[in-house]
C-alpha cells in the first residue's frame, strides 16, 4: 500500500512525503493537519500495549477506555491531529452511527461541535471484501450548530450506478438538523430524519413499530427512542 501510494502520487506530480508509522503507538503532533482522510480498521484486535496505553491514557479527546472499539481509537487520533478549522473525512462502520455502547464517544463529538456531516455509503460498496454497512463522517474544527445528514440508500437503489460527483451534490443538497438534535437521536440519517413524526404517535407498541421500520439494523432500543 505504501508503494502504491508513493507510485500514484509520483505519476500525477503531487509532491508527497509519505510516512509509514503506527499512529497509536507514535501519535501525530497535535493540531498539526488542515486535511484528514482515513479509514479506521474494522474489527481491529488490541494487543497487550493497546490495551495498556487505553488504561493509561490521560488528555484523549474522546472518553476511551479499554473496552473502546478501534475505530474511535483512531477518531480520537484524528481529531486531536486537526488544526484549527481543519477538517477530516473518515469511512466508518454504520454501526458507530446508532450503536447504543458508542452513544458517550457521539455526545463529546457533537457537543465539542465537530461533526459537520454524515453520507450513509451505498450497501455493499465494499464487495467483495466485506458486506459490512458504511459511512462517511466529516468532521471539522468549528463550530457545527447544524449537522448535514443524507443516506444514499434511501433515493437509490443497488442496481444503480454509482456516482460520486452525484453523492457529493445529494449530500451538499440534504437537510440539515440542529446538533443538540442528534445528542438524543444517535447520527443515523434515517433514525434522525425520521424521528419528526414520533410525537404523534401514542401507545409504546406504535412506537416500537415505527422504530423498528426506520432502521431494522440498529441496536437502539425502541422504548427508549428519547435517548442518544
Amino acid at each position: 500500500m505504501y508503494l502504491i501510494a508513493k507510485i500514484r502520487l509520483s505519476l500525477l506530480n503531487v509532491p508527497n512525503n509519505i510516512v509509514l508509522q503506527d499512529v497509536i503507538k507514535n501519535p501525530v503532533i497535535k493540531g498539526t493537519y488542515q486535511a484528514v482522510f482515513c479509514q479506521p480498521p474494522f474489527g481491529l484486535k488490541f494487543d497487550k500495549y493497546y490495551y495498556d496505553y487505553l488504561n493509561s491514557i490521560k488528555s484523549s479527546f474522546l472518553p476511551l477506555s479499554a473496552r473502546t472499539s478501534s475505530e474511535w481509537l483512531f477518531i480520537d487520533q484524528v481529531c486531536k491531529s486537526l488544526a484549527p478549522n481543519g477538517k477530516a473525512v473518515l469511512v466508518v462502520s454504520a454501526n458507530l452511527l446508532s450503536k447504543q455502547t458508542d452513544a458517550p464517544f457521539r455526545r463529546a463529538l457533537l457537543e465539542k461541535k465537530m461533526v459537520e456531516g454524515v453520507i450513509v455509503l451505498p450497501d455493499g460498496i465494499l464487495e467483495p471484501y466485506t458486506s459490512l454497512k458504511t459511512a462517511m463522517l466529516i468532521l471539522s474544527k468549528k463550530e457545527n450548530d447544524q449537522v448535514i445528514l443524507y443516506d444514499y440508500n434511501s433515493s437509490h437503489s443497488r442496481k444503480d450506478i454509482f456516482d460520486a460527483d452525484q453523492l457529493l451534490q445529494e449530500y451538499v443538497d440534504a437537510e440539515s438538523v440542529d446538533a443538540l438534535q442528534c445528542i438524543e437521536s444517535g447520527l443515523n440519517p434515517t433514525s434522525v430524519l425520521g424521528s419528526k413524526a414520533i410525537d404523534d404517535i401514542d401507545t409504546p407498541t406504535e412506537l416500537e413499530t415505527v422504530v423498528e421500520g426506520l432502521y431494522p439494523s440498529s441496536q437502539m432500543i425502541s422504548t427508549k427512542f428519547g435517548k442518544y
